[in-house]
C-alpha cells in the first residue's frame, strides 16, 4: 500500500511539469522512466493506472517516446485496458493509442491483439449522447462523449494501415461512422471525417459510403465554419466521387453546389 501511495504521488509530481517539452521527455526516457511507466500499466490499482496513462498520453505526442513505448511492449497492455469498465481510464487509453498508433508497428500490434473491434465497440453509445447538445448532457453522458472522441481519434490513426481499414470494415465500423457524422459534437465529427477520408481510398468503403447515404452528410459539411471539418470533408468527397457513375457524379455536384451556397 505504501509503495502504491508513493507511486501515485510521484505520478502526480510528474504531471506538475510540462510533459510536452523535449527536455522533459528526454529526461524521462534517459532515466528509464518509460520502462517504469509501461510496467505500471499492469498494476491493479486504478489511481495508479490513471496517473500512468495520463502521463503516457501527454508524452507519446513525441515520436521517439511513442516508438520506445511500442518497442517496450506497451501497446498490447494499452489494448487490454480498453476492456476496463472505468470510463476515465478508457478515455485516457484511447487518447494514448491515438498517439502511439501513428507508428506503423503499433498499428499492426493493435490489429493483432484485437484492439480494433474493442475501439469500435466503444463508439456504440446511445443516440442521445450523440444528438443532444453538449450543454444539455449530464456528467455521465459527457464522459461517454469523451470516450467516443478518444476512440475515433485512435481509429483515425489506425486507419493509415490498409489491413486495418479492412479489419475495421469487417468489424462494422461503416454504420457507426455514418451515425457519428450526424452527431452534434464537432470534436467527434472532425476525426470521423478524418477516418472516412482515410478509408475512402478503398473500393469497399467507396461503395459503403454511398450505401449508407453519407454523401449528403459530407456535402452538408462543406459549408461548415470549421476549416478542419471542411478540409477532411472535401478530401472524403473527392476520393469517393472519383468512382461514381456519371449520373451519380452529376447529382453529387448539384448537391455540392447547394451545400456551399
Amino acid at each position: 500500500a505504501g509503495n502504491q501511495t508513493a507511486t501515485i504521488v510521484a505520478l502526480a509530481c510528474l504531471k506538475d511539469h510540462n510533459l510536452n517539452t523535449e527536455i522533459n521527455q528526454s529526461a524521462i526516457r534517459e532515466c528509464g522512466g518509460l520502462e517504469v511507466l509501461v510496467n505500471l500499466l499492469e498494476t491493479d490499482n486504478l489511481k495508479c493506472k490513471l496517473g500512468t496513462i495520463s502521463v503516457l498520453r501527454d508524452i507519446t505526442q513525441d515520436y521517439e517516446t511513442r516508438k520506445l513505448v511500442t518497442d517496450l511492449g506497451g501497446v498490447p497492455l494499452l489494448v487490454k485496458l480498453l476492456n476496463d469498465s472505468a470510463r476515465p481510464l478508457q478515455i485516457l487509453v484511447a487518447e494514448t493509442l491515438a498517439n502511439v498508433a501513428k507508428m506503423r508497428k503499433a498499428q499492426k500490434i493493435v490489429r493483432k491483439t484485437d484492439g480494433l473491434p474493442q475501439l469500435i465497440d466503444l463508439l456504440d453509445v446511445p443516440q442521445q449522447v450523440l444528438t443532444v447538445a453538449w450543454d444539455d448532457l449530464d456528467a455521465d453522458k459527457k464522459e461517454m462523449v469523451y470516450v467516443v472522441r478518444g476512440s475515433i481519434k485512435a481509429l483515425w490513426s489506425l486507419s493509415q494501415c490498409r489491413k486495418n481499414k479492412e479489419a475495421m470494415r469487417k468489424a462494422g465500423v461503416v454504420k457507426i461512422l455514418a451515425r457519428l457524422l450526424r452527431c452534434a459534437h464537432e470534436d467527434i465529427i472532425a476525426p470521423t471525417l478524418g477516418t472516412i477520408q482515410q478509408c475512402a481510398t478503398e473500393k469497399n468503403y467507396q461503395l459503403a459510403i454511398q450505401t449508407e447515404g453519407m454523401i449528403c452528410d459530407l456535402v452538408k459539411f462543406l459549408s461548415s465554419s470549421n476549416e478542419e471539418i471542411k478540409k477532411y470533408c472535401a478530401s472524403a468527397i473527392f476520393k469517393d466521387i472519383c468512382k461514381l457513375q456519371d449520373n451519380e457524379l452529376r447529382l453529387v455536384f448539384v448537391a455540392k453546389k447547394k451545400g456551399i451556397r
